[in-house]
């Protein structure tokens, strides 16, 4: 009786050993339908075949794209990096060479000052004047870009380009004009007038390049309305301080003058007046 019931009872109840498909039917278009089964068996994970790809897709599509900069946003994060760099070095060459800066400015409105800081240049070195000079370099060449991006001429395709073109520019400029003042120097017996001249336009240099950092921090963050104003005050500062270094290098060059007065007006026009044309002359084609 027991093993009737025993029997009755197994027969209906699931064989265990029976195999039970996971996967789904598979459906025309290849791929796998979500299982319906359960195995009763809490451990089991039934996998939806396809799910997740669509999930992760859905997923990608819902994740919202970044915008592309537009060409303005660029120029200012430019401008801003470029800016913020500047700053940041002359604060440290500000703080380093205090007594370089001080000397400098001291040489500048005196003569015999600049004469002594020559000589003592000589011995002690002139490194401190070097880094000086090319962060002066540098900042010429920013305002040289600046001034070129508010009246409205490119230079190159992208801004790195156009701002290292410009910086390349007044370096290539003024190792030019040293090599020359060194060459005459050699060839006509002048070297002590010619490196005075030469040192001249280095400490001039370095006190123009503050004041161009000055000029550039304006052009680039002040009001629209005064940004070509400032650029043609900025101009008119550069133009005083050439007529300045100019007269300087007249009473440096007074004894050349005299013996040699041919040779010096070959120099003021082929050096010091030519580039300047030259210079407005390309800015106002591209204008």
């Amino acid at each position: 009786m027991i093993g009737g019931v025993l029997t009755a009872g197994g027969q209906g109840a699931p064989n265990p050993f029976d195999l039970v498909p996971r996967l789904a039917p598979i459906t025309d278009n290849g791929q796998h339908t979500a299982p319906t089964w359960q195995s009763g068996n809490p451990f089991d994970v039934a996998h939806a075949v396809g799910a997740a790809p669509v999930a992760v897709l859905r997923a990608k599509k819902a994740r919202p794209e970044r915008p592309a900069l537009s060409e303005r946003e660029k120029y200012s994060t430019f401008i801003f990096a470029i800016t913020m760099g500047s700053l940041f070095l002359v604060t440290i060459l500000i703080t380093i060479f205090r007594s370089v800066y001080q000397r400098a400015w001291h040489g500048w409105l005196n003569e015999n000052m600049l004469n002594q800081i020559y000589r003592e240049s000589q011995t002690a070195g002139v490194l401190p004047y070097y880094i000086l000079y090319v962060f002066s370099i540098v900042c010429t060449g920013t305002f040289i870009f600046l001034a070129t991006r508010l009246l409205g001429i490119n230079l190159e395709q992208t801004l790195w380009l156009g701002w290292s073109a410009c910086v390349a520019s007044v370096l290539a400029l003024l190792l030019a004009k040293h090599g020359v003042l060194s060459y005459l120097g050699a060839v006509f017996g002048v070297e002590k007038e010619a490196g005075t001249y030469s040192f001249t336009i280095m400490i001039f240099g370095i006190l123009l390049g503050i004041i161009l950092l000055v000029a550039n921090v304006f052009l680039a963050y002040g009001p629209e309305a005064y940004r070509k104003g400032a650029l043609f005050t900025a101009f008119g500062i550069i133009g005083l301080v050439y007529v300045f270094r100019s007269l300087r290098g007249l009473f440096i060059a007074n004894n050349f003058i005299a013996s040699h007065p041919f040779h010096f007006f070959l120099y003021l026009c082929t050096v010091e007046i030519a580039p300047v044309f030259v210079l407005i002359k390309l800015i106002r084609y591209q204008i």
